[in-house]
């Protein structure tokens, strides 16, 4: 065999052993991404929901005979150990009746809140830094991160108002475990925040536990978007977990256009303790949520504080 041959030769092997690890990666790859396909939850179909006009006026009626002074909605939620707020993202009014309901609280039983926010727990050290401090600078930094939601304010008040506020807790995941565990097919958000609503029960128990986040995730019921136990909500974790249903109260505020269909045009809040709790979820939700048809099912009362003004992320 000549000195070409032969170098021709030693190429092609090495060619061969190279390519045999590569096509067996690339066959890895294929075959964990068929899993990851085959493992995803599939998104619940759109909601198509209309009334005819004679339930319109039923509907229109029913809520108003649900309404709730300001003053006996405080009264009710006081005795609670656990409040679940869900708020609408990115407007400002609700968090100013988050501010509202706390002082209101403190004023039934003088009960300070430990203040559980839907934010990334890496931002607790920035959190703590602030609260202790005062510096913006810290605040800033807790909010140095994408996927934050505008909360400052109420962060703010929380530091300004420490007889009302003990503590206040980022238990949200941080955006890469997120984007982990929704890669692998997964979502633990509900689970870790309701273990975090759980420990803060426990470390604190003369404090009333105030969660403020998102809707979806303080329903005591339904999995929402899609029907996986992954979105079983915080209020329903939290039951299962042992809590008492007479300790827990779960609340929707709503601020930007009215709820039901426009049918709940005036601010105020409702009770759905009665009639207007066997109302249809689809009323007040477009979103998907499985496994519930009631809206008494997912919370205890709603608030609508009207026209909302739009406020900016991070």
């Amino acid at each position: 065999m000549s000195a070409p041959e032969a170098a021709r030769g030693v190429e092609a092997a090495r060619h061969g052993r190279g390519t045999l690890p590569a096509a067996l990666a690339l066959v890895a790859i294929v075959v964990l991404g068929a899993l990851r396909v085959a493992i995803e939850p599939r998104y619940l179909p759109p909601v198509r929901f209309r009334l005819a006009n004679e339930e319109r006026e039923i509907v229109e009626r029913t809520l108003s005979a649900a309404a709730v002074p300001d003053d006996d909605l405080a009264r009710a939620l006081a005795g609670k150990r656990v409040l679940l707020l869900g708020e609408s993202h990115f407007y400002a009014e609700p968090l100013a009746f988050a501010t509202s309901l706390l002082e209101a609280l403190y004023r039934v039983d003088h009960r300070p809140a430990v203040l559980l926010l839907e934010l990334p727990g890496g931002a607790q050290r920035d959190l703590d830094r602030y609260l202790a401090s005062g510096a913006e600078a810290s605040l800033a930094a807790a909010w140095d991160r994408s996927d934050t939601l505008p909360y400052q304010k109420l962060v703010r008040w929380a530091r300004a108002h420490p007889d009302l506020v003990h503590a206040v807790v980022a238990f949200d995941e941080d955006p890469a475990r997120i984007f982990l565990m929704r890669a692998l097919g997964t979502d633990t958000r509900n689970g870790t925040m309701a273990d975090a609503v759980l420990r803060a029960a426990r470390e604190h128990p003369d404090d009333r536990v105030v969660v403020y986040g998102g809707r979806f995730h303080v329903m005591l019921a339904g999995r929402y978007l899609y029907d996986s136990e992954t979105r079983s909500p915080i209020g329903e974790r939290l039951l299962s977990a042992g809590l008492p249903r007479s300790e827990l109260a779960a609340v929707w505020v709503y601020a930007g256009e009215p709820p039901a269909a426009g049918l709940w045009p005036r601010p105020g809040a409702i009770s759905l303790a009665g009639a207007a709790g066997a109302l249809p979820v689809a009323l007040f939700e477009p979103e998907p949520i499985a496994r519930a048809s009631r809206l008494d099912e997912l919370v205890d009362y709603a608030v609508y504080l009207g026209p909302g003004t739009r406020i900016e992320g991070r």
